[in-house]
């Protein structure tokens, strides 16, 4: 956490370095700091956040990109995340008024559509908390090859650390202003990945600059301008002014006047009310110990204070009680996050309202009542693993809507959770041979519910205490699925399905696993169960409910969006616009509650299960379990959005059930969330979500009241969901789009990339006597899957010296002991073999297919062969060339584009195939910017690009660009381009029947095909072709004037042109006229000749 009056103040006395500058070094990072800035820098904010729950849609692309820019720099990062609360809460939770405000107040102009106000009025609202992101950007790291860890509690003291002493871990600390006061010297601020620099200061320059203050007095400054640590001195803010805060320029004289002593400085105030209501000095103090005695974990896992020869034997009253190191490993690892273990040492629940949730009672009731008997479920089952001190503590909850509340946990006399599932720990030997197939082609949840429908199984499935301890990931994960689903009520301890089980199982049976849509599912079930999935007028107070048709179309409506709002929308990586649902942010709230106490438990049942010993812990995929686990993704309300929307409009149509009233509707989608995926595809997958947690309604126990309800809702919304022929079309294009997959996959079976694993790898790679290049990969790593083509052509163009050079690949995911035995710590590494030794040398050039291809003709004298490239019709456009392209004579549809980006990537072959379409039109462009190439990033800020790929279409003698936001299909593309430049070209570079047709001409055509009058046809076209520039114009002259000859010239030239085009052989600026004839010749063929080219088309 920043001390925000330092900050402020410091940022007119940071310097600035390029990045390069730290070429080589390893820079440890402040992962809430970084968030924070993401979150906040006006590049990569997305205002619209707060207003529509869930993650930033961009956020991923852009870390991943800042994560490459590192790299490629050659910055080593390491990141550190806050771990435990440390010290005593003083005050219940609470919102800040003056985010309540200005939260309200944005509402207030969005339903007053006010729209030119309300996205800077919820940007200013506030931000998600940074710890909400942690799980995931641990993902996102671990993903991407980079280390991090989890602090034991403050990540500025644990970055202090590994940046000290004679061999430090880290060369540079990036993070916020507190980490000073860990004497830090020196501070990364910020750092810019456009363009790439850094932003820094020295702690010698701000003890200089505030009075030359010695270390002492800067931290006693420090802590009084307020941090995590301790409150800000309540004397240094201005009461007339509560929103503003302390500025360094006020609170130094007065720091000063008190002789440069906090202590001093409260006493001179004692008698104040507000230092008395805060017992301000009494904090001071054990902010002062906290910060000078932090603990943090040392290289060897061992957990301890700083200065601890002079740190007193109650440290535990100012940090926190003590757990065992074991579990603070688990913590540094990402195995389990932070929130039961602080219900442990703090005694107490802190069940608090997150920002933009609204304070409802049944808000109230399922976070602070509903919830309950899950948290002490997960504090139980960690307990039992711990020492009898945290066994027999009374844990008491406090919410922020209670001032009185005394609700309590009374661990002791609670019967033991862990005993309960002890049960579980069947090994993947011990499946059959069907479920061990079973569980590699459906998902964990699916996996679990379905394998007990086997009574053979389930039979064997009880193992006895002593049996042996699990050891792969798939093993642990399973267990753990199958412990927390009888945790939850799914399955009995005979491991048989429950009722609700049995529900599950059947809202799973009907998903594909490619709609990734389990977790969403389980959620929908879970609360059904808690009695918040349904159509309770909770929210009518708020705006953003369904506004159209009967009550019983308003309630199904709404029943059938909150299903959706379980689920994520869709959506490209950039910030959302579109319309917005208060009601529905209030329902994304509940799921959102559930979500995170869910994933606390799963996260203490794997916990629990290793300190059980339960499983092998001499392993190092620690941080591999934690990311497979589920919960992680926070659901935003976007997609219930989506469907409120669809279900609302329809009631507008004449016949709102028609397949027309649906089409109608549905096309109005791409105006309404511009920048989703398909519109039509969020609306599928949430009805894909619906016939699962409809199908598992209908075989709810008997407990469940609602099953009328949601079989209504379901004949209901079958006359109003997309048409089935619709439906089956996409599931088609699914199914045909899987197909031709394996079938590629069964052809790169000859791939030319040798794959290496334990058994041919000294053969083939170490005693061979050959060279060879070989990649360590993960098939999880975003990068490895980039590579992965690359790396395919390099072994193609090496192929033919098969017998002097090796191109390989090791998935070292799978084969960990190849791995570590050269070192690999990230994904992709390419190292290269001599082929007589096992002493690699690391490869660290560019990875695309040339640099690669040197580097191996370099080390051997090959040359590489391949197939010759067709030169691309693609512009590439640069700084000075862009300004003479665009405004000039031409139509030019540009694409920014950055290299790293995975979807730009996919775009180039389209983009490629699309130049080659157009490439006969003398007046359009299809062109390309580099947006990270040095001569072409001026353009790309020009034109305000900041997310990839921007596409924007400049007309002729226009410099203003018209934003893309279709399809990214060659077929999408040649229609938009057509439209917009006037052309008639088609998918594969032809042109389509309405080449060289004039309208104009046309109508007076019609007449003579019906009159049968060529004399008079003649006349009338001849007088309307004079006034006409186009080069067909004359052609109908022509055409009118052979017909006042022969009454059958447009029937034979007809016949002739097209047998032409059916030959084929012609150069393609002749097939183009061609084609334009006998568009031309069509409008004059007789009615008997007009029918019969129509069924021969058909």
């Amino acid at each position: 956490m920043p001390i925000r009056p330092l900050d402020e103040w410091a940022a007119a006395r940071t310097q600035s370095l390029p990045l390069s500058a730290l070429k080589g070094a390893v820079v440890g990072i402040d992962a809430s700091h970084y968030i924070k800035q993401h979150l906040l820098h006006p590049s990569t904010r997305e205002p619209l956040l707060v207003a529509l729950g869930g993650f930033p849609f961009a956020l991923r692309n852009n870390i991943e990109r800042e994560l490459q820019i590192f790299k490629d720099s050659g910055v080593t990062c390491v990141f550190v995340f806050d771990g435990l609360d440390f010290g005593t809460k003083n005050q219940r939770p609470h919102v800040s008024p003056e985010s309540v405000r200005a939260f309200e107040q944005a509402w207030d102009l969005y339903d007053q559509q006010q729209a030119d106000q309300v996205v800077d009025a919820f940007s200013g609202a506030g931000t998600p908390r940074p710890e909400s992101l942690y799980r995931f950007l641990q993902r996102i790291l671990h993903n991407n090859g980079i280390d991090y860890i989890v602090a034991p509690y403050s990540a500025a003291a644990q970055l202090a650390y590994l940046s000290k002493g004679s061999n430090p871990l880290v060369d540079a600390v990036c993070g916020p202003s507190e980490v000073l006061m860990f004497d830090v010297d020196k501070l990364i601020t910020r750092i810019d990945a456009d363009p790439a620099q850094f932003c820094w200061i020295t702690k010698q320059t701000c003890q200089e600059e505030l009075g030359r203050l010695s270390n002492e007095q800067f931290l006693d400054f420090c802590l009084l301008l307020g941090s995590l640590f301790l409150p800000t001195f309540p004397i240094f803010e201005n009461p007339a002014f509560p929103g503003k805060g302390a500025t360094i320029r006020d609170a130094l004289p007065m720091f000063n006047s008190a002789g440069r002593s906090a202590l001093s400085l409260c006493a001179q105030f004692e008698e104040d009310r507000r230092m008395q209501e805060l017992q301000y000095t009494d904090r001071y103090k054990r902010a002062f110990m906290t910060v000078k005695h932090h603990v943090f974990v040392d290289t060897e896992g061992r957990v301890g204070p700083m200065d601890p020869e002079n740190t007193s034997s109650d440290m535990h009253e100012l940090i926190g009680q003590r757990l065992p190191e074991e579990l603070y490993f688990y913590l540094s690892k990402g195995v389990l996050g932070a929130d039961v273990p602080n219900y442990l040492t703090s005694g107490e629940v802190v069940v608090s309202r997150p920002l933009g949730v609204e304070d409802t009672e049944i808000y109230r009731q399922v976070a602070g009542t509903t919830l309950t008997p899950i948290r002490t479920q997960a504090i139980c089952l960690l307990s039992n693993s711990l020492h009898r001190f945290y066994q027999t503590k009374v844990i008491q909850v406090r919410t922020w809507y209670d001032e009185r509340s005394d609700t309590s946990v009374n661990l002791k006399s609670l019967p033991s959770v862990k005993d309960t599932i002890q049960s579980w720990k069947i090994r993947i030997d011990q499946l059959p041979e069907g479920l061990k197939k079973l569980q590699r082609t459906i998902g964990p949840f699916k996996f679990a519910v379905q394998s007990l429908k086997d009574s053979e199984f389930v039979s064997k499935s009880l193992s006895a205490r002593e049996s042996q301890p699990l050891s792969s990931q798939e093993e642990i994960l399973a267990n753990v699925f199958w412990r927390f689903l009888q945790l939850r009520g799914y399955i009995d301890e005979k491991h048989q399905l429950t009722s609700w089980g049995l529900c599950l199982e059947q809202a799973l049976s009907v998903l594909d696993p490619a709609d990734n849509l389990e977790e969403a599912a389980f959620l929908a079930i879970e609360m059904v169960r808690f009695g918040v999935l349904n159509a309770k007028q909770w929210f009518a107070h708020v705006s953003g409910g369904p506004m159209r048709g009967s009550d019983e179309d308003k309630n199904f409506n709404i029943l059938v969006s909150r299903v959706a709002c379980i689920a994520k929308l869709q959506h490209k990586s950039i910030g959302y616009s579109g319309p917005l649902s208060r009601q529905l942010l209030c329902y994304r709230s509940l799921v959102s509650e559930v979500r995170a106490t869910l994933r606390n438990l799963i996260e203490v049942v794997l916990t629990g299960l290793l300190l059980s010993g339960d499983a092998d812990r001499d392993r190092d995929d620690w941080t591999g379990l934690s990311v497979k686990l589920p919960f992680i993704d926070d659901n935003d309300c976007g997609l219930g959005i989506a469907v409120r929307t669809y279900l609302d409009d329809l009631p507008l149509q004449a016949d709102p059930t028609s397949p027309d009233a649906r089409a109608e509707v549905k096309s109005k989608g791409k105006e309404w969330f511009q920048h989703s995926d398909s519109f039509t595809g969020n609306l599928d997958l949430a009805f894909r979500l619906w016939d699962a947690v409809y199908k598992g309604t209908q075989h709810a126990g008997k407990e469940f009241k609602e099953g009328k309800l949601f079989g209504d809702a379901n004949s209901w919304l079958a006359e109003r969901r997309l048409s089935p022929r619709f439906i089956f079309s996409i599931i088609t294009m699914a199914r045909l789009s899987y197909l031709l997959v394996s079938c590629l996959s069964v052809v790169s079976a000859a791939s030319a990339v040798v794959d290496l694993v334990p058994k041919n790898f000294d053969n083939v790679v170490l005693k061979s006597g050959k060279p060879a290049l070989v990649e360590f990969f993960a098939p999880w790593c975003g990068h490895c899957k980039n590579l992965a083509p690359v790396y395919e052509e390099l072994g193609q163009a090496f192929a033919h010296a098969e017998d002097k050079v090796t191109i390989g690949k090791v998935d070292a995911d799978e084969h960990r002991d190849l791995g570590k035995k050269f070192g690999i710590q990230g994904f992709p590494t390419l190292k290269w073999f001599d082929g007589k030794g096992d002493k690699p040398v690391d490869y660290n050039g560019g990875r695309d297919l040339e640099s690669l291809s040197s580097f191996v003709s370099e080390k051997t004298g090959i040359k590489p062969r391949g197939p010759k490239q067709e030169p691309s019709e693609v512009e590439m456009l640069t700084d000075s060339s862009f300004k003479t392209t665009i405004g000039g004579d031409k139509d030019v549809l540009v694409a920014f584009t950055a290299p790293w980006c995975g979807h730009c990537k996919n775009l180039a072959p389209t983009w490629e195939s699309l130049a080659k379409d157009f490439v006969l039109e003398p007046n359009v462009v299809i062109a390309k910017v580099d947006a990270e190439a040095e001569n072409a990033k001026a353009t790309a800020r020009e034109q305000g690009v900041t997310g990839y790929p921007t596409i924007k279409f400049f007309p002729k003698g226009s410099k203003e660009g018209i934003a893309y936001s279709g399809a990214r299909s060659e077929e999408a593309f040649v229609e938009f381009v057509n439209e917009k430049a006037g052309t008639h070209r088609a998918v594969g570079g032809g042109l389509d029947d309405k080449a060289g047709i004039i309208a104009s001409l046309d109508e007076l055509v019609a007449k003579y095909t019906s009159s049968q009058n060529v004399e008079e046809l003649l006349g009338e076209v001849k007088k309307a072709a004079k006034g006409l520039q186009d080069k067909y114009a004359q052609y109908y002259v022509k055409v009118a004037e052979k017909l006042s000859q022969n009454k059958e010239y447009a029937d034979k030239e007809f016949a002739r042109v097209k047998k032409i085009i059916a030959k084929g052989g012609s150069a393609p600026e002749k097939v183009d006229d061609l084609i334009s004839r006998s568009n031309v010749l069509r409008q004059f063929l007789s009615q008997e000749k007009a029918d019969m080219d129509m069924k021969d088309e058909l």
